[in-house]
């Protein structure tokens, strides 16, 4: 598939989009609204999960260990941390859980 047939399948998805691509072996880019800003929304969350995995793995932290999330960490649709009230220590595990299952961001 060829740059342009990718933009044209792009433009026929309703709603704002856009996104930046580099290949970083052979430096090949493609974009498309690439200067915009974007909530990131849920496409987030995979290399989230990823780096989290990736401290695990390297032993910097535990799937085990607690954080305590602060009022100001709890933004609007960040879903089951909302209805906690205070500052609650959840361990990683759970927070990673949470992101995956019940979309909270």
């Amino acid at each position: 598939m060829n740059i342009e047939n990718i933009i044209n399948n792009i433009e026929q998805i309703p709603g704002e989009k856009g996104f930046f691509y580099k290949n970083l072996v052979t430096g090949e880019q493609i974009e498309y609204n690439a200067d915009q800003s974007f909530s990131p929304a849920s496409v987030i969350k995979l290399p989230i999960l990823l780096a989290v995995f990736k401290l695990v793995n390297e032993g910097k932290t535990s799937m085990e260990d607690r954080v305590v999330v602060k009022e100001s960490d709890k933004v609007p649709s960040c879903g089951a941390l909302n209805s906690f009230t205070g500052e609650p220590s959840v361990d990683i595990r759970t927070l990673c859980n949470w992101m995956i299952t019940i979309s909270d961001n």
